[in-house]
């Protein structure tokens, strides 16, 4: 079964300002599909390009857009009075464009061409951080 449409697939994602807690709040996502990889993959290249602050956040407000489709929830997320249980669309709203991003990146990795993949396509990595957002599982694992 596709990965994008498995119900037992996940990907949980961490960001690196959570990295080291005891309890990180976690992203868990299912895969993107192959359309979704490429939409995330052309709003990243908008967002890399943007000039001025209304194009970056009209690009992050699309970002989002995506992630959101694909949220199953935020385990451990609280709102911006400190309360639990934050709806998916909150726990994405309350981010900074740079979150946004981040996981957007991780999220690519996790769904886009494997190492072995790569070494026999020019296309780079989905993401052009370094060290983009920790996943807590392997991508291909089930949670």
């Amino acid at each position: 079964m596709p990965l994008a449409i498995d119900p037992d697939v996940t990907v949980e994602l961490v960001l690196r300002t959570d990295a080291g807690k005891t309890s990180p709040p976690m992203f868990v996502f299912r895969h993107l599909s192959g359309r979704q990889w490429r939409a995330l993959r052309g709003l990243m290249d908008r967002l890399r390009a943007a000039a001025d602050m209304e194009a970056i956040l009209a690009t992050v407000d699309e970002i989002a857009a995506v992630l959101a489709g694909r949220l199953l929830c935020c385990r451990r997320c609280v709102d911006e009075e400190g309360h639990g249980n934050v709806l998916n669309a909150e726990a994405l709203a309350i981010l900074r464009p740079a979150e946004v991003a981040e996981l957007a990146g991780a999220l690519m990795d996790a769904a886009g061409p494997t190492a072995a993949d790569q070494s026999k396509s020019p296309s780079p990595s989905g993401s052009d951080s370094e060290s983009p957002a920790r996943g807590t599982a392997d991508a291909g694992a089930a949670t």
